[in-house]
């Protein structure tokens, strides 16, 4: 089951009041999931750049996202709840289930800091994130200390899920749509395998890749999820 951040940034009560995520009305479903075992993914909020000005904001792809979708630029948006408001209800929301299988999509939304993730993780020990669309924060962050980002991977490799976030328009092929993909699968796979460095589409500075150890990126890309959702890898019958 999904939870989608229009929760917390769109849905609105009928009195015309925003819906966060730790509102009384889900705790029934999100405790029936809880008592189930059935892992919840959650994406609340945006990145943490979403809340900032387009010159302060860490990464290439979320600056052109943000001066092209202003509508969503939350820092031209002040009547609604901050970044802090987001994280804050999702956290009241998984402390208040400590059984439930949490899985933060995007790094939780706390991409901006693996120290802040690597928090989060020890707060709640079976959550678990994935980190489709924000490898280029951690490339960003390793720019800046590759040490302390490999040691986050290593710590937590249990608890980390390679993710895409890529969709395929119903007109466009499957050779359209690998075309479009396969490169940046390969960056990030040079990332996370090798020490070389490289040109990432995220950044205007090069970044050194991670080289983690294979038993590590076999966790990252395929074993954790697999532990996380035994049911998707049998057929059905």
């Amino acid at each position: 089951m999904k939870v989608w951040k229009n929760i917390g940034m769109s849905l609105r009560d009928p009195q015309g009041q925003l819906v966060m995520i730790d509102d009384a009305r889900f705790q029934p479903l999100f405790s029936w999931f809880e008592a189930r075992g059935i892992p919840m993914l959650g994406h609340q909020g945006e990145p943490h750049n979403c809340w900032l000005p387009l010159d302060q904001m860490t990464v290439l792809n979320d600056r052109d996202y943000f001066a092209h979708h202003p509508q969503y630029h939350m820092a031209l948006h002040p009547e609604m709840p901050s970044w802090e408001d987001q994280m804050a209800a999702r956290d009241r929301m998984v402390a208040a289930h400590p059984k439930l299988k949490f899985i933060g999509m995007h790094m939780a939304s706390l991409e901006r800091s693996v120290d802040e993730l690597a928090a989060f993780l020890d707060r709640f020990p079976l959550a678990k994130v994935d980190l489709a669309a924000r490898i280029g924060q951690l490339q960003y962050q390793s720019q800046r200390d590759r040490g302390k980002v490999r040691r986050f991977m290593i710590q937590y490799q249990d608890r980390l899920m390679y993710g895409t976030d890529v969709s395929q328009p119903p007109q466009q092929s499957g050779a359209e749509l690998l075309k479009e993909v396969e490169p940046v699968w390969r960056m990030h796979w040079r990332y996370f395998n090798t020490e070389e460095t490289f040109k990432v589409s995220d950044l205007e500075q090069p970044v050194q890749g991670l080289g983690l150890p294979k038993a590590v990126v076999d966790k990252l890309y395929h074993l954790n999820a697999a532990r996380s959702f035994p049911t998707a890898w049998t057929a059905a019958r």
